[in-house]
């Protein structure tokens, strides 16, 4: 497979193109945390809790209650003061199978990992860029791809003007590398898709959506109300008739 260079992962980043970072539904290994409200999934990224490591933040995800995790790459690299060599070496040869155990300890925990956040740098090489991309694979997440917009020239923001403060825009050409989009997608086992309009944009997260499916325990209360004294209370009355009228001058006849 052929490596994703910096040129690639720029228009991937600022071109018309969108990624979505997905967890694989797998088998849990403990109870999922439902943090479901009122039909919302409520969670939180993993930088929330950068006070501590990865194992004390699973528990503060466990104690709050939140049931699903964007990882922060933070809690899984070492500490950034250690400079950006030391880093770049560590993403290079980190064994996948790190994040592999990483991804065992939140489903130990009944946590679902459902993103991982790894941020591109201009600083960053090629080969870099590639490993998070193996990284999001290890860690069983998919990246679903979007090339958004149409081919040939589109307006770009610029910046802002000094006399209106008013947004200006360029005439920029556009052009999709759907061919990296396609690839990336391809590693992580999600799927690329083509957007040209809002509409279809829309239809993209709607299929997406049906792909990657969470299962969650609904607490489900009914509330009844007993409607027999009504009826009873109506019979009661037309009984105390009928004995009122047989003994009045309106009594049957034998």
């Amino acid at each position: 497979m052929a490596t994703i260079s910096r040129r690639h992962a720029g228009k991937l980043v600022l071109g018309a193109s969108a990624g979505l970072l997905l967890a694989r539904r797998g088998a849990w290994s403990a109870e999922s945390i439902n943090s479901v409200v009122r039909g919302v999934q409520i969670g939180a990224q993993s930088y929330s809790f950068r006070d501590r490591p990865l194992a004390a933040a699973i528990e503060g995800y466990k104690t709050v209650g939140l049931g699903e995790c964007e990882l922060w790459q933070g809690h899984v690299e070492p500490d950034e003061r250690q400079g950006w060599q030391k880093i770049r070496q560590w993403r290079l040869t980190a064994p996948l199978s790190h994040f592999q155990e990483v991804r065992t300890q939140f489903d130990n925990a009944g946590v679902q990992l459902y993103a991982y956040n790894f941020s591109f740098r201009k600083e960053m090489t090629d080969e870099e860029i590639k490993r998070g991309f193996e990284m999001a694979q290890a860690l069983g997440v998919k990246v679903y791809t979007i090339g958004v917009g149409k081919q040939g020239m589109a307006p770009m923001p610029v910046g802002r003007s000094p006399f209106t403060g008013e947004q200006v825009y360029q005439n920029e050409p556009v052009d999709i590398d759907e061919g990296t989009l396609q690839q990336i997608a391809q590693m992580t086992g999600g799927q690329y898709y083509r957007a040209d309009n809002a509409k279809r944009f829309q239809q993209i997260y709607a299929e997406i959506n049906k792909l990657e499916k969470t299962e969650e325990v609904v607490n489900k209360f009914t509330q009844y109300r007993e409607l027999f004294p009504a009826v009873v209370s109506l019979g009661l009355v037309l009984l105390l008739v009928e004995v009122t009228l047989a003994h009045s001058l309106l009594r049957r006849l034998p």
